[in-house]
């Protein structure tokens, strides 16, 4: 609560008076097709060069670029706006056959050197499902598919989706495989993978690089470059046998070294490219401001040893579309950046780390303003972001403006 005053106190002094930079824009409708892809026309995102981009930024007064700054911007692309929501609906059309025979498939992509033990095979729904008491103890467990069945076969009961989990129930899950699978293979496919060799709680971050960085670093021995790890990565996605019906592509957007005792790892941060525009990738703070008004996709992964995947959540390249508009026009990358610097001040000189053209993800509440479990549907929309470091007080303040200019809005991490 101290750290929330605190920011609440410095925000008058970080924070000037809003500028109107908006543009004319019109949003027209587009259709998207069954597998949810989206054809519309290209615009003008920004033509600067990464030196041009990194000039305009340090032409204010209170922004300097980051000697490692990550740039994520393309020049041409179609600017969309549009509402999504998660596959994993409790009442998807299933048939448990095809998705157990898939799940068999995936598995041994992820697991070739593993044989499938049906003693560690479980499944959300149908009355499968975990509980807890408010004193924290469990209540409910999950059912093993081997018990059930005839049960799932069944078309009544609405869907389920499979988890593979040698270390569930257990406290210390190291060493035990996960596989989570969602419902529908031709769509959802996999959830989470993880090979739980290690944690990675207490290990220390040694900062986070461009997927374009040649830095080298030693993993499990040998040396692998961020470069090498994440095209590795991209390409181990990109081959998984689900889902069918993919829409998008799994990017790495940035990586985070990690030192795990004398060696490294590498955390990946994922976006979803959708017609050359990434969705926003993880924050990699803890944010303490309660003004977010976006929320960032957990789509990352893991590598500690040369050519193998430890784990990946989040990284299914397919996501729903509907609902969607197409820009006409966007404000610039300049009028961007003098908006945003004009919201900052001029006391603190903030070092710019990262400067991105993005989709977030902003929740569809319901109407008592909850966010909807069902689904958890979303807006995503186009914005400018840059992510600000202050020396003074140590955060990171990850600020927005949206495509058309109209709205400004930041939020802040330590």
């Amino acid at each position: 609560m101290k750290r929330l005053a605190a920011m609440v106190l410095c925000a008058a002094l970080l924070f000037g008076c809003a500028q109107n930079s908006s543009s004319q824009t019109e949003k027209n409708p587009v259709e998207t097709d069954s597998g949810y892809n989206v054809s519309a026309p290209q615009i003008e995102v920004c033509s600067l060069t990464n030196e041009q981009i990194k000039s305009t930024l340090d032409e204010q007064k209170n922004f300097k670029s980051a000697d490692d700054i990550i740039i994520n911007i393309p020049t041409r692309a179609p600017v969309l706006e549009f509402d999504t929501k998660t596959p994993y609906i409790p009442d998807w059309q299933q048939d448990f056959d095809t998705l157990y025979a898939r799940f068999k498939e995936m598995f041994a992509y992820c697991f070739p050197d593993k044989a499938l033990n049906e003693d560690f095979l479980y499944y959300h729904g149908k009355g499968s499902e975990e509980k807890w008491n408010e004193q924290g103890e469990q209540t409910a467990f999950l059912h093993k598919v081997k018990d059930d069945m005839q049960k799932l076969k069944s078309k009544n009961g609405g869907s389920v989706y499979l988890e593979y989990d040698e270390g569930y129930g257990k406290e210390d899950k190291t060493g035990c495989a996960m596989l989570n699978f969602g419902p529908d293979p031709e769509l959802s496919g996999i959830g989470m993978m993880s090979r739980r060799t290690v944690r990675f709680d207490d290990n220390e971050t040694e900062g986070i690089f461009s997927p374009d960085s040649e830095k080298t670093l030693s993993l499990s021995g040998s040396q692998v470059s961020i470069k090498q790890a994440a095209e590795f990565f991209e390409r181990y996605i990109d081959q998984m046998p689900y889902p069918k019906k993919r829409n998008c592509k799994v990017k790495v957007s940035a990586v985070e070294v990690i030192k795990c005792g004398e060696e490294y790892a590498y955390h990946f941060l994922c976006s979803h490219e959708i017609n050359d525009i990434c969705t926003e990738r993880p924050n990699t703070h803890e944010s303490y401001t309660s003004d977010n008004k976006y929320h960032q996709r957990t789509s990352e992964g893991y590598m500690i040893k040369p050519r193998e995947v430890e784990s990946f959540q989040d990284c299914t390249p397919s996501m729903i579309i509907e609902n969607t508009k197409a820009y006409d026009s966007i404000v610039s990358f300049e009028t961007a950046v003098k908006r945003i610097s004009s919201e900052l001040t001029n006391e603190v000189t903030f070092e710019v780390r990262a400067a991105e053209f993005v989709c977030a993800q902003k929740p569809i509440k319901t109407k008592d303003g909850y966010i909807d479990i069902n689904g958890y549907p979303m807006t995503v929309l186009p914005v400018w972001k840059l992510t600000l470091y202050n020396p003074n007080d140590m955060y990171t303040y990850y600020c927005y403006l949206t495509a058309d200019g109209e709205d400004f809005s930041y939020c802040a991490g330590r």
